[in-house]
């Protein structure tokens, strides 16, 4: 019930909408919970969703030739 616990916690600190939770835990009732699709970018300065049941993070990788380094 750690899953159930977690989505509930992401639910009331406003993280995650009720419509997100629903399909996350009938994604994850059916197994699907590995083959979730991730988008390739989630902002200029956010990469990657990296988070575990354990805590929530984000990474970032940079080449150094964006745009907001050169200002």
């Amino acid at each position: 019930m750690d899953f159930l616990k977690y989505v509930l916690e992401q639910v009331k600190s406003r993280s995650l909408s009720h419509p997100q939770a629903l399909q996350l835990m009938q994604q994850y009732q059916q197994g699907a919970h590995a083959a979730v699709p991730v988008p390739a970018m989630l902002h200029p300065l956010v990469h990657r969703n990296t988070s575990t049941l354990a805590q929530q993070r984000y990474s970032s990788t940079f080449s150094g030739d964006e745009f907001f380094f050169a200002e």
